[in-house]
């Protein structure tokens, strides 16, 4: 027999485990749990259009994430002012913030992007915003994998993560807290909240240990590869960033027969879909680019994978010419 109920409140039963178990002070940062990063941008543009409703008018970095474009289509439904920016240009030149003012709801951030280990920090825009009583929502995927959780936020910041599961989070500070009204009436019965906790509490990466054999590595340009990253770059090292114009990175990653966790690549070969890696050409990678980027976690990296890597290019490379 099968009964369909599950508990209504799980949601706020969970986010008290987290928040207790961190011993975050709920008066400076509070943390909330959500599905999935689109939901959570979802959820979270939807509770403050509700709080501040003659807030009309939201910014955002146009083609910087694949999460935006569904939580952009609900707010123009909605008849609100939406403001593209241009990346990166606008993160250097900021005459655009003479448009915020207080019609303005809130401004979407990139920290950063799936794959890639280039990050932005946006303390100064962020602080400028909340003088403007503006929330500012940060998207990123592996910034807190890399750093500290932050013990207070501004009041009108809002921080959402992944951490590389299926789940995430938001950090939002005093004046940014909302009803979710889609997450929390969710069924939570399968989430971990032990595991979850577990991956907030990981070690961070040592970056003196990580930085040198990343760069290390990018700089040997195995089977001749080219680095992501320019070396103005601010970025993670918890992961290595390479590509190859002539080759399927997909052709790579299952040859290396690694874990998904340790080695990826955004090529549409593993992915699939015609519009899937869009945003990732918008931010300026060419498709055989995208089709050659191979991504690789820093504990991966060794004298003897370096070595694996090249034997197996050869191969790839060799059986290429083979078939021309």
């Amino acid at each position: 027999m099968y009964s369909q109920f599950y508990k209504q409140d799980a949601w706020y039963d969970i986010n008290d485990f987290l928040v207790e178990n961190l011993e975050l002070d709920v008066a400076k940062v509070n943390l909330q749990v959500f599905a999935d990063p689109h939901i959570a941008l979802m959820d979270i543009l939807f509770g403050l259009a509700r709080q501040y409703m003659i807030k009309r008018k939201v910014f955002y970095f146009a083609n910087t994430s694949p999460y935006l474009e569904r939580p952009l289509q609900f707010l123009s439904m909605q008849s609100y002012e939406l403001k593209a920016l241009k990346y990166p240009d606008d993160l250097k030149d900021l005459s655009w913030l003479d448009q915020v003012d207080n019609t303005c709801l809130a401004v979407i951030l990139p920290t950063d992007f799936p794959f890639l280990p280039k990050y932005h920090d946006h303390t100064g825009l962020v602080s400028e915003l909340n003088s403007k009583r503006v929330f500012s929502i940060k998207l990123s995927n592996s910034y807190y994998g890399n750093f500290a959780l932050p013990l207070e936020l501004p009041d009108f910041a809002i921080e959402i993560n992944t951490l590389g599961v299926e789940n995430c989070f938001a950090l939002v500070g005093r004046r940014a807290k909302s009803q979710p009204i889609f997450t929390m009436g969710m069924n939570w019965s399968k989430f971990d909240q032990g595991e979850f906790l577990s991956r907030l509490q990981s070690p961070l990466p040592k970056e003196e240990t990580t930085k040198n054999k990343v760069l290390n590595f990018e700089k040997q340009a195995v089977g001749e590869s080219q680095p992501v990253c320019d070396i103005s770059d601010l970025r993670y090292y918890d992961r290595a960033a390479i590509y190859w114009e002539d080759l399927d990175a997909t052709a790579v990653v299952e040859i290396l027969n690694e874990s998904e966790s340790l080695i990826t690549t955004p090529s549409l070969t593993t992915w699939g879909g015609l519009r899937t890696m869009k945003w990732l050409n918008k931010l300026g990678y060419s498709p055989s680019q995208i089709r050659g980027m191979l991504i690789i976690a820093a504990d991966l990296l060794s004298d003897e994978f370096e070595k694996k890597l090249a034997a197996k290019i050869a191969k790839i490379k060799e059986l290429q010419g083979c078939d021309a």
